[in-house]
């Protein structure tokens, strides 16, 4: 897998955003459920979408057999969310970023790539969850090879 990863600097982004708690067998159809009402309560408002999906992996304690997730969309505008959506920040600032072109089941060996790749003394940042940015997803294309999902390590 040619993972193409690289340090990167970005930009502050303010999404509308949903946690989740789900399964395994689940995951995909609840993180598909998630954005699609981000998207309807964004539409609803006028906001503007200001960049692709993300799905955040936050180190929380969870249940065996079960996964935490954010769901996010990027925007511009004003939004009140509903009760059980909320307004985040995801910082900017350095990042190792890879790009993963082809399918989801290939995120976890993506990850591992990703992860194994940090410098000596290069840290995560604490405070900021690594997180998957959906450039191409199955909303935008039919085949899983044309997929393109950056991985984002938020970096110390």
């Amino acid at each position: 897998m040619d993972l193409g990863i690289e340090r990167r600097e970005l930009a502050t982004e303010r999404v509308l955003a949903i946690e989740l708690t789900t399964s395994a067998d689940s995951f995909e159809a609840d993180l598909s459920a998630a954005f699609g009402r981000l998207g309807e309560a964004l539409t609803e408002v006028g906001a503007v979408f200001a960049g692709p999906g993300i799905c955040a992996h936050p180190k929380r304690k969870t249940p065996p057999g079960r996964i935490a997730a954010v769901a996010a969309i990027p925007f511009e505008g004003e939004v009140e969310p509903a009760a059980d959506m909320k307004v985040m920040e995801f910082g900017g600032g350095s990042a190792l970023v890879g790009v993963l072109r082809g399918p989801y089941e290939q995120l976890p060996e993506a990850w591992a790539e990703l992860n194994g790749s940090l410098a000596e003394g290069e840290r995560p940042r604490a405070k900021m969850a690594p997180y998957d940015r959906f450039l191409r997803s199955m909303v935008n294309v039919v085949n899983p090879d044309e997929l393109i999902t950056e991985l984002v390590i938020p970096l110390a």
